[in-house]
């Protein structure tokens, strides 16, 4: 596993992770699987959806939704 600099963030893991290993499982939920390029994928439309919002960084942000995959966005 790719260790990561105590300075780097989850965008830039998921990023890295996405570039090293693409379309290699990342994780499985129920009869779903997603790549690493597809979790990168998710997380980079879910942050550009905040930023169209006007919520950018040291925002804080909760939310309260059942569990599904798109909460690791």
């Amino acid at each position: 596993m790719t260790s990561a600099p105590e300075n780097d963030t989850l965008a830039g893991l998921a990023a890295r992770l996405a570039g090293e290993r693409g379309d290699a499982t990342a994780l499985i939920a129920g009869d779903r699987s997603h790549g690493y390029a597809d979790v990168d994928l998710l997380a980079r439309r879910a942050a550009g959806w905040l930023r169209a919002r006007g919520i950018g960084p040291g925002d804080r942000v909760a939310i309260w939704l059942p569990n599904r995959i798109e909460w690791l966005a």
